[in-house]
Protein backbone atom coordinates (compact mmCIF):
# COMPACT_ATOMS: atom_id res chain seq x y z
CA UNK A 1 0.00 0.00 0.00
CA UNK A 2 1.57 3.48 -0.98
CA UNK A 3 2.08 6.37 1.74
CA UNK A 4 -0.74 8.68 -0.17
CA UNK A 5 -3.15 5.72 -0.35
CA UNK A 6 -2.57 4.52 3.67
CA UNK A 7 -2.73 8.81 4.99
CA UNK A 8 -6.10 8.71 2.61
CA UNK A 9 -7.50 6.01 5.29
CA UNK A 10 -6.42 7.99 7.95
CA UNK A 11 -7.85 11.29 9.53
CA UNK A 12 -10.96 11.49 12.13
CA UNK A 13 -9.57 9.27 14.60
CA UNK A 14 -6.08 11.25 14.61
CA UNK A 15 -8.39 14.68 15.31
CA UNK A 16 -10.34 12.70 17.22
CA UNK A 17 -6.88 12.01 19.74
CA UNK A 18 -5.42 15.25 18.89
CA UNK A 19 -8.96 16.34 20.27
CA UNK A 20 -8.56 14.48 23.33
CA UNK A 21 -5.14 15.14 24.43
CA UNK A 22 -5.29 18.61 26.05
CA UNK A 23 -3.91 19.91 28.80
CA UNK A 24 -5.49 17.96 31.47
CA UNK A 25 -3.96 14.44 29.92
CA UNK A 26 -0.58 16.03 30.18
CA UNK A 27 -1.22 17.20 33.71
CA UNK A 28 -2.80 13.89 34.74
CA UNK A 29 -0.58 11.81 33.03
CA UNK A 30 2.53 13.28 34.55
CA UNK A 31 1.35 13.78 38.23
CA UNK A 32 0.45 10.12 38.19
CA UNK A 33 3.80 9.01 36.62
CA UNK A 34 5.60 11.79 39.29
CA UNK A 35 3.47 10.43 42.14
CA UNK A 36 2.44 6.64 41.39
CA UNK A 37 5.67 5.92 38.79
CA UNK A 38 4.65 2.73 36.86
CA UNK A 39 1.39 1.91 39.17
CA UNK A 40 -1.22 3.62 36.84
CA UNK A 41 -0.33 2.26 33.86
CA UNK A 42 -3.63 0.32 33.74
CA UNK A 43 -5.69 3.06 34.42
CA UNK A 44 -4.45 4.89 31.57
CA UNK A 45 -5.08 1.11 29.29
CA UNK A 46 -8.31 0.79 30.27
CA UNK A 47 -9.70 4.58 29.45
CA UNK A 48 -8.04 4.04 26.31
CA UNK A 49 -9.77 0.45 25.54
CA UNK A 50 -12.79 2.25 26.32
CA UNK A 51 -12.05 5.47 24.39
CA UNK A 52 -11.27 3.65 21.13
CA UNK A 53 -14.28 1.26 21.75
CA UNK A 54 -16.83 4.54 21.86
CA UNK A 55 -14.79 5.91 19.05
CA UNK A 56 -15.06 2.98 17.01
CA UNK A 57 -18.72 3.15 17.91
CA UNK A 58 -18.62 6.61 16.48
CA UNK A 59 -17.57 5.68 13.66
CA UNK A 60 -20.03 2.98 12.71
CA UNK A 61 -22.62 5.67 13.58
CA UNK A 62 -21.08 7.92 10.78
CA UNK A 63 -20.80 5.20 8.29
CA UNK A 64 -24.42 3.87 8.71
CA UNK A 65 -26.77 7.49 9.33
CA UNK A 66 -27.48 8.74 6.72
CA UNK A 67 -27.69 12.09 8.69
CA UNK A 68 -26.27 13.58 11.41
CA UNK A 69 -26.42 12.17 14.45
CA UNK A 70 -28.55 15.28 16.61
CA UNK A 71 -30.35 15.20 12.66
CA UNK A 72 -31.27 11.41 13.49
CA UNK A 73 -32.36 12.13 17.00
CA UNK A 74 -34.69 14.89 16.15
CA UNK A 75 -36.13 13.05 13.25
CA UNK A 76 -36.49 9.90 15.18
CA UNK A 77 -37.54 11.17 18.69
CA UNK A 78 -38.17 15.12 18.25
CA UNK A 79 -36.16 18.16 18.14
CA UNK A 80 -36.27 18.67 22.53
CA UNK A 81 -33.90 15.22 23.21
CA UNK A 82 -31.98 15.80 20.40
CA UNK A 83 -31.55 19.89 21.71
CA UNK A 84 -30.55 18.23 25.17
CA UNK A 85 -27.78 15.85 23.60
CA UNK A 86 -26.79 18.74 21.64
CA UNK A 87 -26.21 21.36 24.28
CA UNK A 88 -25.00 18.59 26.66
CA UNK A 89 -22.34 18.23 24.21
CA UNK A 90 -21.67 21.87 24.12
CA UNK A 91 -21.17 22.75 27.87
CA UNK A 92 -18.72 19.58 27.66
CA UNK A 93 -16.92 20.78 24.98
CA UNK A 94 -16.83 24.38 26.43
CA UNK A 95 -15.61 23.03 29.77
CA UNK A 96 -13.19 20.82 27.80
CA UNK A 97 -11.93 24.51 26.02
CA UNK A 98 -11.80 26.33 29.53
CA UNK A 99 -9.03 23.83 30.40
CA UNK A 100 -7.32 24.68 26.73
CA UNK A 101 -7.30 28.16 27.03
CA UNK A 102 -5.35 27.98 30.93
CA UNK A 103 -2.59 25.86 28.75
CA UNK A 104 -2.79 28.50 25.86
CA UNK A 105 -2.24 31.07 28.47
CA UNK A 106 0.77 28.96 30.56
CA UNK A 107 2.93 28.31 27.38
CA UNK A 108 2.24 31.69 25.29
CA UNK A 109 3.45 33.48 28.84
CA UNK A 110 6.67 31.64 29.12
CA UNK A 111 7.24 32.79 25.68
CA UNK A 112 6.25 36.02 25.87
CA UNK A 113 6.06 36.67 29.85
CA UNK A 114 5.61 40.40 29.49
CA UNK A 115 2.05 40.06 27.50
CA UNK A 116 -0.76 39.98 29.96
CA UNK A 117 -1.85 36.18 30.12
CA UNK A 118 -5.26 36.87 29.77
CA UNK A 119 -4.75 38.23 26.54
CA UNK A 120 -3.95 34.77 24.45
CA UNK A 121 -7.30 33.14 25.26
CA UNK A 122 -9.50 35.69 23.66
CA UNK A 123 -6.74 36.27 20.71
CA UNK A 124 -6.64 32.42 19.72
CA UNK A 125 -10.39 31.88 20.31
CA UNK A 126 -11.40 34.78 17.84
CA UNK A 127 -8.72 33.52 15.49
CA UNK A 128 -10.29 29.98 15.91
CA UNK A 129 -13.53 31.64 15.06
CA UNK A 130 -12.21 33.43 12.20
CA UNK A 131 -10.76 29.93 11.02
CA UNK A 132 -14.09 28.10 11.16
CA UNK A 133 -16.15 30.71 9.20
CA UNK A 134 -13.22 31.63 6.61
CA UNK A 135 -12.33 27.54 6.25
CA UNK A 136 -13.31 26.43 2.62
CA UNK A 137 -13.10 22.92 3.37
CA UNK A 138 -13.08 22.79 7.08
CA UNK A 139 -12.61 18.89 7.76
CA UNK A 140 -9.27 18.85 4.96
CA UNK A 141 -7.51 21.55 7.19
CA UNK A 142 -8.47 19.91 10.37
CA UNK A 143 -6.94 16.62 8.91
CA UNK A 144 -3.68 17.80 7.70
CA UNK A 145 -2.79 20.18 10.45
CA UNK A 146 -3.58 17.08 12.70
CA UNK A 147 -1.70 15.10 11.27
CA UNK A 148 1.24 17.31 11.13
CA UNK A 149 0.65 17.61 15.05
CA UNK A 150 0.39 14.59 15.87
CA UNK A 151 3.33 13.83 14.04
CA UNK A 152 5.63 16.68 15.81
CA UNK A 153 3.74 15.43 19.16
CA UNK A 154 5.17 11.65 18.80
CA UNK A 155 8.27 12.71 17.32
CA UNK A 156 8.76 14.91 20.65
CA UNK A 157 7.39 12.84 23.37
CA UNK A 158 9.45 9.54 21.54
CA UNK A 159 12.91 12.08 21.82
CA UNK A 160 11.57 12.47 25.79
CA UNK A 161 11.38 8.63 26.11
CA UNK A 162 14.87 8.25 24.36
CA UNK A 163 16.41 10.32 27.14
CA UNK A 164 14.70 9.33 29.84
CA UNK A 165 14.74 5.83 29.10
CA UNK A 166 11.77 2.83 30.82
CA UNK A 167 11.74 -0.31 32.99
CA UNK A 168 10.02 -2.39 31.00
CA UNK A 169 10.05 -4.63 34.37
CA UNK A 170 7.83 -2.10 36.38
CA UNK A 171 5.98 -1.52 33.71
CA UNK A 172 4.70 -4.82 33.30
CA UNK A 173 3.84 -4.42 36.87
CA UNK A 174 2.00 -0.99 35.89
CA UNK A 175 -0.29 -3.18 33.63
CA UNK A 176 -1.77 -5.22 36.78
CA UNK A 177 -4.79 -3.35 38.30
CA UNK A 178 -4.57 -2.91 41.79
CA UNK A 179 -6.33 -0.60 44.53
CA UNK A 180 -4.72 3.07 44.01
CA UNK A 181 -2.85 4.20 46.98
CA UNK A 182 -3.87 7.43 49.07
CA UNK A 183 -4.11 10.02 47.21
CA UNK A 184 -3.50 8.42 44.01
CA UNK A 185 -7.41 7.56 43.59
CA UNK A 186 -8.13 11.66 42.10
CA UNK A 187 -5.15 11.07 39.95
CA UNK A 188 -6.59 7.89 38.65
CA UNK A 189 -10.37 9.32 38.18
CA UNK A 190 -8.29 12.92 35.98
CA UNK A 191 -6.65 10.23 34.14
CA UNK A 192 -9.55 8.38 33.11
CA UNK A 193 -11.62 11.57 32.57
CA UNK A 194 -9.07 13.38 30.31
CA UNK A 195 -8.51 10.30 28.13
CA UNK A 196 -12.05 8.99 28.05
CA UNK A 197 -14.35 11.55 26.80
CA UNK A 198 -17.86 10.45 25.18
CA UNK A 199 -18.40 13.55 23.57
CA UNK A 200 -15.13 13.27 21.11
CA UNK A 201 -16.37 9.77 20.89
CA UNK A 202 -20.02 11.11 19.85
CA UNK A 203 -17.42 13.56 17.69
CA UNK A 204 -16.56 11.05 15.32
CA UNK A 205 -19.19 10.48 13.92
CA UNK A 206 -19.57 13.98 12.36
CA UNK A 207 -15.81 13.43 11.15
CA UNK A 208 -16.40 10.36 9.64
CA UNK A 209 -19.44 11.77 7.64
CA UNK A 210 -16.96 14.99 6.61
CA UNK A 211 -14.69 12.50 5.98
CA UNK A 212 -17.13 11.01 3.18
CA UNK A 213 -16.59 7.35 4.39
CA UNK A 214 -19.74 5.34 3.99
CA UNK A 215 -20.88 1.59 5.36
CA UNK A 216 -18.47 0.57 2.36
CA UNK A 217 -15.93 1.73 4.35
CA UNK A 218 -16.83 1.18 7.49
CA UNK A 219 -13.83 -1.54 8.44
CA UNK A 220 -11.44 1.52 7.73
CA UNK A 221 -13.38 4.22 9.92
CA UNK A 222 -12.89 1.41 12.78
CA UNK A 223 -9.19 1.04 12.02
CA UNK A 224 -9.24 4.43 11.81
CA UNK A 225 -10.54 4.85 15.64
CA UNK A 226 -8.00 2.23 16.84
CA UNK A 227 -5.50 3.46 15.52
CA UNK A 228 -6.32 7.25 16.39
CA UNK A 229 -6.92 6.72 19.90
CA UNK A 230 -3.89 4.23 20.62
CA UNK A 231 -1.85 6.97 19.88
CA UNK A 232 -3.25 9.10 22.11
CA UNK A 233 -3.16 6.23 24.54
CA UNK A 234 0.53 6.01 23.64
CA UNK A 235 1.70 9.55 24.03
CA UNK A 236 -0.08 9.79 27.60
CA UNK A 237 1.71 6.66 28.23
CA UNK A 238 5.58 8.33 27.49
CA UNK A 239 4.62 11.19 29.24
CA UNK A 240 3.58 9.18 32.00
CA UNK A 241 6.95 6.80 31.99
CA UNK A 242 9.36 10.27 31.55
CA UNK A 243 7.12 11.77 34.71
CA UNK A 244 8.05 8.34 36.62
CA UNK A 245 11.58 8.33 35.49
CA UNK A 246 12.61 11.39 36.33
CA UNK A 247 10.46 12.89 39.41
CA UNK A 248 9.00 9.38 41.35
CA UNK A 249 10.63 8.60 44.43
CA UNK A 250 12.13 12.30 44.41
CA UNK A 251 9.63 14.38 46.54
CA UNK A 252 8.62 16.47 43.51
CA UNK A 253 5.53 17.01 41.40
CA UNK A 254 4.20 18.22 37.94
CA UNK A 255 1.04 20.70 38.77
Amino acid sequence: MSERKLISRLGPGLITAAVVLGPGSIVASSRAGAEAGYGLVWVLVLAGVFMAAYTSMGARLGCALDSTPLGYIANRWGRFPSAIVGASGFLVAAGFQFGNNLGVALAMEGLLPGVPSYVWPILFTILAIIFLFLAKDLYKLLERAMLVMVALMLTAFVFNLVRTGFSPIELGKGLVPRVPEDGQGVIARAMLATTFSAVAAFYQAYLVRAKGWTFETVADAIRDAWLGITILGSIALIIMIGAAETLYGTGSSFG
